[in-house]
């Protein structure tokens, strides 16, 4: 069931994974399971993480800013332990902005709190 983890994490849904999946393996006799057992692995595996996102990505940050010492990050958050902001650069985004002086950045909420 890694391929309907992997199908969530670019925003697939289990049912269109199923379908892919089905292309991949040239019918559905191949898939190795159903689509419904698709769609179970997908609730459990949201049920399983359920609010702890948050804290799963700052302990990968942690993680990462051992193994790579340019690896930076910061974050706050809410009195109820809701992360708020982040932001983090890598070795490869630093050295990009010490060479034209800019930075990307993007904000996955925006325009969506009407």
């Amino acid at each position: 069931m890694n391929y309907v983890f992997d199908a969530s994490k670019v925003n697939i849904g289990a049912s269109k994974s199923f379908r892919m999946m089905k292309e991949l393996v040239k019918g559905y006799e191949n898939v190795g399971g159903t689509s419904r057992d698709f769609r179970n692995f997908d609730r459990d595996m949201k049920a399983f993480i359920g609010e702890a996102d948050g804290q799963m990505i700052i302990e990968k940050f942690k993680v990462l800013q051992e193994t790579d010492p340019m690896f930076f990050y910061e974050y706050d958050v809410d009195p109820a332990g809701n992360l708020t902001k982040l932001f983090w650069a890598d070795s490869t985004a630093r050295r990009n902005y010490e060479l034209y002086g800019d930075a990307v950045s993007f904000d996955p909420t925006f325009n969506t709190n009407k």
